[in-house]
C-alpha cells in the first residue's frame, strides 16, 4: 500500500473573487485508493482522493460549473461527499 504524500501549500489557495471572470467550467479527475498515513501518530489505512488527506482543493468562483471525474480504486462502493456548495436548479 502506497505512503501518504505531504500536501504543499497551493492546495490551500483561494483564486479570485466572485464576478472578476466570467464563468468557466472546472474539470477535475479524482482517484479514491487506500493507503497507510499517520495523521494522529499512529499508522493505519486511510481513503484518500489523490493519495492527499485532506483531500484536494476543488477551487472555483461564483457562476462557475465544476465537473468532477472519480476513479474509485477501492474495494466497496464509494461516494464523494460535497460541501460549501450551493445546489440551486438540482434534486441532489
Amino acid at each position: 500500500m502506497p505512503s501518504l504524500e505531504p500536501i504543499t501549500q497551493d492546495n490551500f489557495v483561494l483564486n479570485g473573487l466572485a464576478g472578476h471572470w466570467p464563468p468557466q467550467t472546472h474539470s477535475y479527475d479524482f482517484v479514491v485508493s487506500q493507503i497507510e498515513g499517520a495523521t494522529d501518530g499512529l499508522n493505519r489505512p486511510m481513503l484518500v482522493v489523490e493519495d492527499m488527506h485532506p483531500g484536494p482543493t476543488v477551487q472555483a468562483n461564483l457562476g462557475d460549473r465544476i465537473v468532477v471525474n472519480v476513479t474509485d480504486m477501492l474495494q466497496n462502493r464509494t461516494a464523494i461527499h460535497r460541501r460549501c456548495l450551493f445546489k440551486d436548479q438540482t434534486t441532489f
